[in-house]
């Protein structure tokens, strides 16, 4: 009896580390339906890596914004970031922002924000990065997030476009898919 309680610990503990080396949390039921509660992204105050300041009106400048959000310890969120940085470059040609919003408390915590900072710099990583500034809307809504990365298509007006990305966007597949999704966003704000 205790042997095969002892095989059936291991089991749970092998299948569970699995699971956890995957994503940070990559399952689509992890993240609670945002779509659901509100179609508009939350009015927000952000600075960059680089002391620029960001507010919801960004989204009025493209037709689409990928918005990628991430923190340091999540090694999907990580090791995504190459793959993202060519797809910003290929995003703003067709007039398609990608920003990723680093959820880390790095105001509180200098430790973090150097970390954060070195990701960025070891991933070369040039598209626009966000820290948030705390808010009672904006931080219900990240606190909801609970599957890491997720990634979000904003239209110009706000607007939360489609389902979340859950997980990396690591494959051609995906980048594919996310293509064709931004693609009628596109189309749609032409009309």
């Amino acid at each position: 009896m205790k042997n095969t309680l002892k095989k059936l610990l291991i089991m749970i503990m092998a299948i569970m580390l699995i699971g956890s080396l995957t994503a940070c949390g990559s399952q689509k039921d992890n993240v609670k339906n945002q779509s659901s509660n509100t179609s508009i992204f939350p009015n927000f105050n952000a600075t960059d890596f680089q002391g620029n300041q960001f507010t919801q009106n960004m989204f009025k400048d493209n037709p689409v914004t990928v918005l990628n959000i991430w923190f340091t310890g999540c090694q999907a969120c990580v090791s995504e970031m190459p793959q993202l940085e060519t797809l910003s470059k290929e995003l703003k040609e067709k007039g398609v922002a990608l920003v990723g919003v680093c959820i880390d408390d790095v105001s509180m915590d200098k430790t973090i924000y150097a970390q954060a900072e070195k990701i960025l710099k070891d991933n070369n990583i040039t598209y626009p990065n966000l820290i948030m500034e705390h808010g009672e809307e904006i931080d219900n809504y990240l606190n909801n997030i609970f599957a890491f990365p997720t990634t979000l298509l904003i239209d110009r007006e706000g607007n939360i476009i489609g389902e979340p990305i859950v997980g990396s966007i690591d494959n051609q597949k995906q980048i594919d898919d996310l293509n064709n999704r931004i693609d009628k966003i596109i189309e749609n704000d032409k009309q």
